[in-house]
C-alpha cells in the first residue's frame, strides 16, 4: 500500500534548526526572544512561535513567565532500558581551535559517539585556559551552564578537587587527578617516555630539549614525564637544569624564542616536543639552519600527529588508540542514569613509533 509523505511544516523545520543549536551549544542557557530569533533565522515571528511552542511541548525549552526569557532545557528520554538521554558538556583545557588536528578528531568522535548512544553533547564556550585555569572562575562557569555530566580536558588540581566535590558527576582526560576521587581516563604516558629518555641518554644525549607547556618550575614534577627524564638524566650523573626544560610562551613566536635561546651558545642533540604541531615548528626552524635528523640532531614527540607518516624521515613519537578513550567515556556516561558512581582512572598504555629521528649525537 502507497504511503503519503509529509512535508514537514515552516515551524518543524525551524524547531529542527533549534534543537541542533541546543545540541552544539550555541544556546546553552537562555534562549533569544521570539522577534531575535526570528531575524537571526530568517523567519516570520509567527513561524518563529510555532517552532518554539513545539520545543516546549518536547521539553527542549521552558518559559519562566512573562517577559523572561526562556530556559533551554534537554529533554529526558526513556528508552527500553530505562536510561535518559543526559546533556553532557565537554570543557577543554584550551580552545579547540588551537589543540592539534588529531586531538580535534578526538573531541568531534567523542561528540559523535555520545549523540549516537542517545546523549546530548556540547563543547563548552569557555576553556579553561580561557577562564585563567581559574578554579574560581571556573565554578561560576559551570554553575550559569546546567549539565547532566562534564568531560574535563587536562584540568589542574584545584580544578579536579572542585569537580570532585560536586553532586554533578565528572570525567577528566588527562591531567591532575592521581590519587584523587574523580573517574579519569587517558593514555599512559610515563613509563614508555621514560623508556625513550633513558634510550636518549644510554646514546650519548644530555644536552636535551625538552618543550613542555606551562612548565613551572616550582610544582612537583617527579611524576610526570619531565620526572622521568629528571631521572634518565640523574641515572648518568647529569642534573636537569632549566636548560632542559625551559619556560616559554606555547606559540609560535614563543617556540622560536626558545629555540634561538637554545641554539644560542650549546645546540642541544635532542629536541622532545608534546604536540605534533610543535614539532612542525621545530623542523622549520631547523631548515632554517641546514639542520636535518637524526644526522645533526634527533627528534621525537610525546603524541603522534596525521602528518608524521609523510615526514621522511617519520617523525619518533608515542602512539596510542584514542577510540579507548572515547568508549571509556561513552560506558562513563551510559553507566550514569543507573546510579553507577563510577570514579576510578582506567587507561591505556601507548607504544613507541621509533620511525627515524633518533640517533647518537653529531660529532664535533
Amino acid at each position: 500500500m502507497s504511503q503519503t509523505l509529509r512535508r514537514q511544516t515552516a515551524g518543524e523545520q525551524t524547531a529542527a534548526h533549534l534543537r541542533e543549536g541546543i545540541r552544539g551549544g550555541r544556546w546553552s542557557d537562555k534562549l533569544p526572544g521570539v522577534l531575535a530569533l526570528a531575524t537571526e533565522c530568517d523567519v516570520s515571528p509567527a513561524t518563529m512561535r510555532a517552532a518554539v511552542r513545539l520545543l516546549e511541548q518536547e521539553g527542549w525549552i521552558r518559559g519562566e513567565g512573562a517577559g523572561r526569557a526562556r530556559v533551554v532545557g534537554v529533554p529526558d528520554v526513556p528508552d527500553k532500558a530505562g536510561s535518559r538521554s543526559l546533556r553532557v558538556t565537554i570543557l577543554p583545557g584550551m580552545r579547540l581551535a588551537d589543540e592539534d588536528a588529531a586531538f580535534q578528531k578526538v573531541v568531534m568522535r567523542l561528540q559523535h559517539e555520545l549523540e549516537m548512544a542517545g546523549h546530548l553533547c556540547r563543547v563548552a564556550v569557555k576553556s579553561q585556559e580561557e577562564l585563567g585555569h581559574n578554579a574560581g572562575r571556573i565554578e561560576r562557569f559551570v554553575r550559569s551552564h546546567p549539565s547532566d555530566a562534564w568531560v574535563v580536558i587536562g584540568p589542574n588540581g584545584a580544578v579536579v578537587n572542585w569537580f570532585a566535590a560536586q553532586p554533578v558527576p565528572a570525567i577528566c582526560i588527562g591531567g591532575e587527578i592521581l590519587d584523587q576521587p574523580i573517574a579519569g581516563t587517558g593514555l599512559i604516558t610515563g613509563e614508555m617516555f621514560e623508556g625513550v629518555a633513558r634510550h636518549l641518554v644510554g646514546m650519548g644525549h644530555r644536552r636535551i630539549l625538552f618543550l613542555w607547556p606551562d612548565y613551572r618550575p616550582d610544582l612537583e614534577w617527579s611524576g610526570t614525564c619531565i620526572g622521568g627524564l629528571a631521572r634518565a638524566l640523574s641515572d648518568v650523573g647529569c642534573e636537569m637544569t632549566s636548560y632542559h626544560v625551559p619556560v616559554w610562551k606555547p606559540t609560535p613566536e614563543g617556540l622560536r624564542r626558545v629555540l634561538e635561546k637554545a641554539f644560542q651558545f650549546t645546540p642541544p642533540t635532542a629536541i622532545i616536543t608534546t604536540y605534533g604541531k610543535w614539532m612542525a615548528g621545530v623542523l622549520s626552524f631547523l631548515a632554517d639552519r641546514r639542520l636535518r635528523a637524526p644526522k645533526d640532531i634527533s627528534l621525537f614527540s610525546l603524541n603522534e600527529d596525521d602528518w608524521f607518516t609523510w615526514k621522511e624521515p617519520q617523525i619518533s613519537c608515542l602512539r596510542g588508540d584514542d577510540m579507548l578513550i572515547v568508549r571509556r567515556i561513552v560506558r562513563w556516561v551510559d553507566a550514569i542514569p543507573r546510579g553507577k558512581a563510577d570514579r576510578r582512572f582506567i587507561g591505556f598504555p601507548q607504544q613507541w613509533v621509533e620511525g627515524g629521528t633518533i640517533g647518537p649525537p653529531a660529532k664535533k
